[in-house]
């Protein structure tokens, strides 16, 4: 890779119940032309894409960046590029969707990256009208991709730039990775009577 950024779309439940109770009245009461309550977010979050919340908000976007930015330098042990990276709060409870631009060093074939993608807990999602959304995502044990290659050479199947949108319901995909960790732990576990 040469160059990755990410546009990051977080949901309520990331910031816990109380996150999503705000939303939840937040949305009530615009619709009943109420004052909305801003314990959380001090900011409209129903309705509304924030960058940032407001300035006593209970919850901090950049502190998820923060952690984004943790676990990619941890995978990436300096092998990729640095991530240029934008958190977004999103006006739903539940799933992240999160928007990827890949440029590569040299020319690869799709099909290899649509088989780089593949794999356990991913569904490729090949076909426009079955494009990834947070309501697709929501109870899916697999993050959805889908890849929209770039073309910029003569030959259509080659590729150097390429977009992803991607979802996943981010309490189930966090309560599946509980559960591995749980069974590999168990698997390590010492046999015999002392422990």
């Amino acid at each position: 890779m040469r160059f990755a950024a990410a546009t990051v779309l977080e949901p309520a439940s990331e910031f816990g119940r109380a996150a999503m109770d705000e939303l939840h009245q937040q949305t009530v009461s615009l619709l009943s032309f109420q004052n909305m309550p801003r314990a959380v977010y001090d900011a409209q979050a129903a309705y509304n894409l924030l960058c940032g919340l407001g300035e006593n908000a209970a919850v901090n976007l950049s502190t998820a960046e923060a952690r984004i930015r943790r676990h990619y330098d941890a995978l990436s042990a300096g092998r990729w590029p640095a991530l240029a990276l934008q958190v977004i709060h999103a006006p739903v409870f539940h799933s992240h969707a999160f928007s990827i631009a890949v440029e590569l060093e040299r020319t690869v074939d799709i099909s290899a990256v649509e088989d780089a993608l593949s794999g356990e807990h991913v569904d490729l999602v090949l076909e426009d009208t079955d494009s990834p959304s947070n309501l697709a995502a929501t109870g899916q044990n697999d993050v959805l991709v889908r890849l929209r290659p770039e073309i910029t050479g003569r030959n259509p199947t080659q590729v150097t730039r390429l977009w992803l949108w991607t979802t996943s319901d981010n309490l189930r995909l966090n309560a599946q990775n509980a559960v591995e960790c749980a069974l590999d732990l168990r698997r390590l576990r010492p046999a015999g009577t002392v422990q």
